[in-house]
């Protein structure tokens, strides 16, 4: 059994990077379950940004897996892993669905990084930092690591030999600039 998370839905849908990953265990919807958050949340975002037709067309397909609803049952476990693995509301409810029919959650939300009976797929996408609706900064993905060595870099080393400590250095290059 497959539970796929609203994050992965929305990258099937938008054809993203990682939207054929995520087509194995959609397009097999014998083995799909659909929490009804899901629904809720997939479709609010596509309604959001993309518009209200292609909303209800992914509504409809996510119809095709069985829908799990949230009962009482659900909720309470939803309660305990989400205060175990400090997981957001959604995603707490998408882990206990999971949990509860033994299935495997399908996800790039981080939230699930390391959680057991998860397949998890990084977005390596920048993440705008804003305040107060200003840009603050950008968090960009690490790379793949480099083959450059900082010992390589020129400067490594350029005080190798010097009898200087670091302060009279410092000192000796600020004189200029205090003497005027």
């Amino acid at each position: 059994m497959n539970v796929v998370d609203s994050s992965a839905w929305i990258s099937y849908f938008t054809d993203d990077k990682n939207s054929e990953i995520f087509a194995t265990p959609i397009e097999d919807v014998e083995q799909l379950l659909v929490p009804s958050i899901s629904l809720t949340e997939v479709f609010k975002y596509m309604n959001r940004h993309v518009d209200e037709g292609v909303a209800l067309q992914a509504f409809a397909h996510m119809n095709l897996g069985r829908v799990v609803p949230l009962n009482s049952s659900l909720a309470l476990n939803a309660a305990v892993y989400g205060l175990e693995f400090k997981l957001p509301l959604a995603d707490s409810i998408i882990y206990a669905t999971a949990k509860k029919f033994g299935a495997k959650v399908w996800t790039q939300d981080s939230d699930f990084k390391d959680l057991p009976g998860v397949e998890y797929y990084p977005r390596n996408e920048s993440v705008t930092v804003l305040y107060h609706g200003k840009v603050r900064g950008v968090i960009v993905p690490a790379q793949e690591k480099s083959e450059f060595r900082v010992k390589d870099h020129p400067f490594f080393g350029m005080r190798k030999g010097s009898e200087e400590t670091v302060l009279e250095e410092l000192n000796r290059l600020r004189k200029p600039r205090h003497d005027v």
